[in-house]
């Protein structure tokens, strides 16, 4: 397994209330990762992290092939 800084979320900086983040999954990423089930992929991945005072919660939306 390669790892790679692409995917990380500094949750630590940022302040409390949601950011948005935007990732685009292609075969590299399963690759990184020695999971070969795929022969391509092409996923837009959006990511809305809220932080609160004890917890975040993570809301994903993707499309993709």
């Amino acid at each position: 397994m390669k790892v790679t800084n692409e995917f990380l979320i500094p949750f630590i900086g940022l302040k409390q209330g949601k950011h948005q983040f935007e990732y685009q999954v292609t075969k590299a990423f399963f690759d990184d990762f020695d999971y070969d089930e795929f022969e391509n992929a092409d996923i837009k991945v959006n990511v809305v992290l809220e932080k609160k005072t004890t917890m975040l919660e993570l809301a994903f939306k993707h499309k993709g092939t």
